[in-house]
């Protein structure tokens, strides 16, 4: 058409403007893109993740607290090993007390074992000794040896789990000689009042204990005493020094190492002395504390291996952060080691099986701060870039998972956050306060995961079921 031309069109606009709208197109794409690759890299992750989770699924083993066959694989798992650490996510859920209460007895009915040990003090372990060994004078039941456990923390041991654990144990001892019953010890360091008391019962008024408890003051509780060395008002370490003499020489102990009378002396003794350093040491350095708590835990083992002879096998429960080895969590970088690390740098990888516990959604007994009341709390959804949201997208109800010594290729292989919930639990402050970024093939040689949890019972005069007696 003549005459025809862009003008006349009226689109005369587009020849000027042509390469202002390729570069608005190419900003608008550019605009679109940005939003949509965070959203694609989250499908990409979201991907990944449930990849993972599917794999993981694969791998577990089936775990039935129904079914004692279940244990079977674990048992073989850990059948050469001298020490056996049975680990929890919590003080307060039930399914961790009861995995470890059924996997110690099957372990004491298939295999040789020689005594348990709890995450508790020595002098608060000595009433439940006497009962599960059935020695003269004993308490009653179980539920009064629990009775006798510190008040101070009592809902973490006066439980239905604990009493359960008593009976059956005190089962298992009735078909033994005495001499084969297995002893039940505690190893911790905290109530300092009680192995005074003890002390005291065991030794007789002496001038240097009567000191000593003056010093500390009869009754006190820690928190006191950390807050009088912090004012200057207190301290006991001259008085502690004048008990040295009353600990059994080289030579006693030769002698007299057999009888349980000296070992219980010299454990209170020792805890005694390890307590007032554990204190004094918080005021200075907390993870020094924490450190010379733990080291004071496998002190205990090292004595009680030796007291039971080079043959004997141990059981110990307690938290996970004391059971896992620390070099494969974050805690080298805060300067804290763990149990499990000591035992497997004394006494060798294979004479050491560590087994970690957790758990995802539910409820669980602890309390808000210290020295607070108990509640039953309701856990807070896991963490998303936590092992236990991995393990609750899985679908498992339930799951065991056996590590080889070198397992690169193990989801568990990589660094992922665990969670730690402690005697003090804040489900607000869940996120930021209760995860430990870990490597948990190698942090533990098993893990055990549960979806949901239920909250430790507490005895309040209840009565257990009657137990089975040969």
């Amino acid at each position: 058409m003549k005459g025809l031309t862009v003008a006349s069109l009226g689109l005369a606009w587009l020849g000027p403007r042509r390469a202002a709208v390729r570069a608005s197109v190419a900003l608008v794409v550019m605009l679109v893109v940005a939003l949509l690759l965070p959203l694609t890299g989250a499908v990409a992750d979201a991907g990944q993740e449930m990849a993972l989770a599917q794999q993981l699924r694969r791998q577990a083993l089936p775990l039935d607290l129904a079914d004692e066959a279940s244990l079977a694989p674990l048992l073989r798992h850990c059948d050469a090993a001298r020490l056996i650490l049975l680990g929890d996510a919590t003080h307060g859920s039930e399914e961790f007390y009861r995995l470890r209460r059924q996997l110690s007895l099957a372990l004491m009915a298939h295999q040789r074992v020689d005594f348990l040990v709890l995450e508790a003090d020595a002098h608060s372990c000595l009433a439940l000794d006497a009962y599960v060994r059935l020695q003269p004078g004993a308490p009653a039941s179980a539920i009064a040896a629990l009775r006798q456990m510190p008040a101070r923390l009592g809902w973490v041991w006066q439980t239905r789990e604990l009493a359960l654990l008593l009976e059956d144990l005190r089962c298992h001892n009735a078909r033994l000689p005495a001499g084969q019953r297995v002893a039940l010890y505690g190893m911790d360091l905290l109530d300092y009042d009680g192995a005074l008391c003890q002390l005291q019962t065991r030794l007789g008024p002496l001038p240097a204990l009567r000191q000593v408890q003056e010093c500390f003051g009869v009754g006190a509780d820690p928190d006191r005493y950390v807050r009088a060395l912090l004012a200057g008002t207190a301290d006991c370490q001259t008085e502690l020094a004048a008990l040295r003499p009353l600990l059994p020489s080289a030579e006693q102990l030769f002698v007299q190492w057999r009888g349980a009378e000296t070992l219980i002396r010299l454990r209170l003794l020792l805890g005694l002395q390890a307590a007032e350093a554990y204190y004094r040491r918080q005021l200075q350095d907390s993870a020094a504390a924490w450190n010379l708590r733990v080291r004071h835990f496998a002190d205990q083992l090292r004595l009680l291996l030796r007291h039971h002879g080079p043959e004997s096998r141990a059981l110990v429960w307690a938290h996970n952060t004391h059971v896992g080895d620390a070099r494969f969590t974050a805690m080298p970088d805060w300067g804290m080691v763990s149990l499990g690390q000591l035992l497997r740098q004394e006494w060798g990888p294979a004479a050491v099986f560590l087994l970690g516990q957790t758990g995802a959604l539910g409820q669980v007994r602890a309390s808000r701060d210290w020295g607070a009341a108990d509640e039953v709390l309701t856990l807070a959804p896991p963490r998303a870039d936590s092992v236990e949201a991995l393990l609750l997208a899985s679908g498992l109800a339930t799951g065991l998972w056996l590590f080889a010594a070198a397992e690169a290729a193990s989801p568990f292989d990589a660094w992922r956050d665990q969670r730690a919930v402690g005697v003090v639990y804040r489900p607000e402050r869940d996120a930021t306060d209760n995860y430990l970024p870990s490597r948990l093939s190698r942090r533990y040689d098993a893990l055990v995961f549960f979806r949901q949890l239920q909250p430790t019972t507490l005895l309040e005069g209840q009565l257990l079921e009657n137990r089975a007696w040969p």
